[in-house]
């Protein structure tokens, strides 16, 4: 299902993939990396496609969105901004009735901020990641802002 969620004030584009047969199950919210060029969109058709698989697969209820400043999502590219979007993501999978617990998952700097939002955040349950950075100093010399 394509959808959008809500972060702040702004909407982001997002996709929801459910799982065959439907009941309550545990929910996975899935994080792209940096876009390839500015407004570049980073979910595309590979994460709605990745999500639907993993929901086939594994039974999780995922959740995958372009974070603020890419796609057609609103706002403008931002390290605070990111992880302000990671949380709404993991509260509007929360208030799911059909989500019994969050997980998160991440590719390259989405890796990262999961792993940050993941470490602040008691919904959070667990996080893989793959190719996440240790750092953002390399992408932001303030990642606070």
């Amino acid at each position: 299902m394509d959808d959008s969620i809500s972060s702040g004030d702004l909407r982001l584009s997002a996709h929801v993939a459910a799982p065959v047969p439907p009941g309550r199950s545990l929910g996975l919210v899935l994080c792209h990396g940096l876009p390839s060029g500015p407004r570049a969109a980073a979910v595309g058709n590979t994460y709605p496609g990745l999500a639907d698989r993993l929901a086939r697969d594994t039974g999780f209820l995922v959740l995958t969105f372009n974070f603020r400043g890419t796609g057609t999502s609103d706002g403008d590219f931002s390290a605070a901004g990111w992880l302000a979007d990671l949380r709404s993501a993991v509260r509007v999978l929360d208030a799911r009735e059909d989500v019994r617990g969050v997980w998160l998952a991440g590719f390259g700097h989405g890796g990262t901020f999961a792993v940050c939002e993941g470490v602040e955040d008691p919904l959070v349950q667990g996080v893989p990641t793959v190719a996440g950075p240790r750092t953002l100093l390399d992408w932001a010399p303030d990642p606070g802002h």
